[in-house]
């Protein structure tokens, strides 16, 4: 959607999301779990940081400039961002796990739109996201104070709604991810200079578990190859082969695959975008929960049938490569969706730019 607004990135990006922050009370064992994750952050990022892939940097970046139009370096403290944001008439947060806590810093104010002062802004979320089907009961009564303090409130997930609407006593709005909002990548894929197709494009997040099976079946059932885009903090073994795309490529890699598998939901939401086959694999244990969103969009979708879990069957992950999908119906419930979340925006981009 073209509304005629000028549209900035606030380019936020605390430490602790990708480099792991800094240590907290080293001989408190209440942060042992806390500053272990600090660790593999930073020891993870120290490695990816003398391997990284100089050609896959330089894509990412050119894309955020050119693309996104992100400009500068990235504020990392929440008390940096008054100045950058006082001029805004209105400010979006969302989408993705905004509002998940990280295991370093729990819930960060910055992603509810909660400043040391209040900006003159209107405020509002659009397809935020808790990242699982509940909230820690330690973090309702902070959550709670920022929830109440937004102009209007939409989420990703109808289990964020009932989230919501327990910690808060506030109605939200359920929408599509920005992904579904979208809806054509043609132009990214054109901008591509990967042109290979027939394979399958195997993307895996936080676990393995089934998703190795999956892939390495489809193959199989296709004769044809895997690659896997690279992942930083993968700590399992290379699935297929690992690629590093640029997110031209990357979009590209997966339109023109053969079959996708994936854990993601990104992965699912482009493998309905552009028509690609595909079976979703549930995370497994205690991650299941982060697995509601790609729930969710499936069963808005009429397409739960083709999510496992991880230790699924040869025989159930077979039925799903071979069944096919019915696009048109997958289209129309998608447009339904891109719809709500237009009628959002623009009901709060009338009441919001002054």
């Amino acid at each position: 959607m073209d509304e005629g607004h000028a549209v900035e990135f606030v380019n936020y990006a605390p430490a602790h999301l990708e480099r792991g922050g800094e240590f907290r009370n080293l001989l408190n064992p209440k942060y042992f779990k806390s500053n272990l994750k600090t660790l593999y952050l930073q020891l993870t990022s120290s490695i990816n940081d003398i391997f990284r892939n100089a050609a896959q940097e330089s894509a990412y970046a050119e894309f955020r400039l050119n693309q996104l139009g992100v400009h500068g370096a990235p504020e990392s403290r929440i008390s940096s961002l008054m100045e950058s944001i006082d001029s805004y008439d209105l400010l979006i947060t969302g989408s993705d796990q905004v509002w998940n806590p990280s295991a370093q810093i729990g819930i960060d104010p910055a992603y509810f739109l909660h400043f040391d002062q209040r900006p003159r802004a209107r405020r509002i979320s659009y397809a935020a996201s808790f990242g699982r089907d509940e909230l820690n009961a330690r973090f309702h009564d902070e959550a709670r104070g920022y929830l109440l303090d937004l102009d209007a409130i939409s989420v990703r997930e109808k289990s964020g709604v009932d989230i919501v609407r327990a910690i808060s006593g506030r109605d939200s709005a359920c929408v599509p991810d920005p992904t579904i909002l979208l809806g054509d990548f043609s132009c990214l894929v054109k901008q591509s200079t990967d042109d290979r197709e027939g394979h399958v494009f195997c993307y895996a997040l936080r676990s393995a578990s089934g998703v190795r099976a999956a892939a390495h079946l489809a193959a199989k059932q296709f004769s044809t190859n895997i690659i896997s885009p690279n992942n930083p903090h993968r700590r399992w073994r290379e699935i297929g082969r690992t690629v590093f795309p640029g997110p031209a490529d990357w979009v590209a890699q997966l339109s023109r695959a053969k079959f996708v598998v994936t854990n993601s939901f990104h992965g699912v939401a482009l493998s309905l975008v552009m028509k690609r086959p595909f079976v979703s694999i549930g995370l497994p244990g205690s991650r299941a929960g982060m697995s509601a969103r790609a729930r969710n969009l499936l069963s808005s979708v009429g397409l739960m049938s083709r999510m496992l879990p991880a230790d699924a069957s040869v025989r159930a992950i077979s039925e799903v490569i071979d069944a096919p999908v019915d696009w048109g119906r997958v289209d129309s419930a998608l447009q339904q969706l891109r719809e709500q979340g237009e009628s959002f925006l623009r009901s709060h981009l009338v009441g919001g730019i002054r």
